[in-house]
């Protein structure tokens, strides 16, 4: 996963998962931690393409 691709993720999700967080926390900059972690977890998941297979992150 490029950039490019994490970007148009973060965009297309990253207000709902921020404004789900804040519900459940009541708390803005713990929502935008999760968030945050949500995102990070996410991109960990991810596989890279390696010169002879795939690799997980």
């Amino acid at each position: 996963m490029n950039s490019v691709e994490l970007e148009h993720i973060v965009d297309k999700y990253g207000e709902h998962l921020l404004k789900m967080a804040y519900f459940y926390l009541r708390d803005p900059e713990t929502a935008k931690d999760i968030a945050q972690e949500v995102f990070i977890t996410f991109m960990r998941s991810r596989t890279i393409k390696n010169k002879e297979n795939y690799v997980l992150i």
